[in-house]
């Protein structure tokens, strides 16, 4: 009977650790939640310069190609880099008329009177962020310095982290439209926010995550 009541005891002594583990690991993923939701809801206000070399446009929102374009000409910049994806646009009506996302972007270009020679792609198939930031790196150009990067403002606190973790090549400042719709009263942005809170959080765990769990 007594080693009986002293089994019951000990098991629950183990419940009770493991409770105890689960309850502070729990506290600490909502903390680190909550931090990134903050960040990545309230992006730093940075002061631009009058001139860049180049102009970044990051692949995963065909707004930053207009964007883009209009900042290639209040910026007296002398190229565009453009993140090249291959991901095919399908066009359901007329497949034939289907085209690669950046060729999408670099007609977005060429229809705000920007010449396409001025137009330099950078990588083989960016399918990520992290891809963007390595091929940038690897991209050699003798009389570009400082670069402007235009991205979304809820990809902005984790593109800055991937890129300045990994170029140094560029003086880089980062731009994003402040239109955005308040995430608090949208589906569409807060589906955002939840997906660059998990892409972040894998981040940090496994820097280059598509190496683990495929394309995200």
């Amino acid at each position: 009977m007594l080693f009986s009541i002293k089994k019951e005891l000990k098991a629950l002594l183990y419940i009770s650790r493991l409770l105890s583990l689960i309850g502070t690991i729990s506290i600490i993923i909502l903390v680190i939640i909550s931090y990134l939701a903050y960040q990545i809801t309230n992006p730093e206000k940075i002061i631009f310069d009058n001139e860049y070399d180049a102009i970044v446009i990051l692949s995963g929102n065909p707004q930053r190609a207009i964007t883009g374009s209009k900042l290639y000409k209040s910026k007296y910049s002398k190229y565009i880099l453009l993140s090249k994806e291959d991901k095919i646009i399908t066009n359901y009506l007329n497949p034939k008329l289907s085209i690669k996302t950046y060729e999408l972007y670099i007609s977005i270009i060429a229809a705000n009177q920007i010449d396409i020679n001025n137009i330099i792609l950078f990588g083989m198939d960016n399918t990520s962020t992290y891809n963007e930031a390595k091929s940038l790196r690897d991209l050699e150009l003798k009389n570009v310095h400082k670069v402007l990067i235009v991205t979304d403002k809820y990809h902005i606190y984790r593109a800055k982290t991937i890129f300045n973790n990994i170029v140094s090549r560029y003086q880089m400042d980062f731009y994003y439209d402040n239109d955005q719709i308040d995430w608090t009263i949208s589906k569409s942005s807060l589906l955002i926010i939840f997906s660059e809170i998990l892409k972040s959080f894998l981040y940090y765990i496994f820097t280059d995550f598509d190496r683990y769990l495929g394309k995200i």
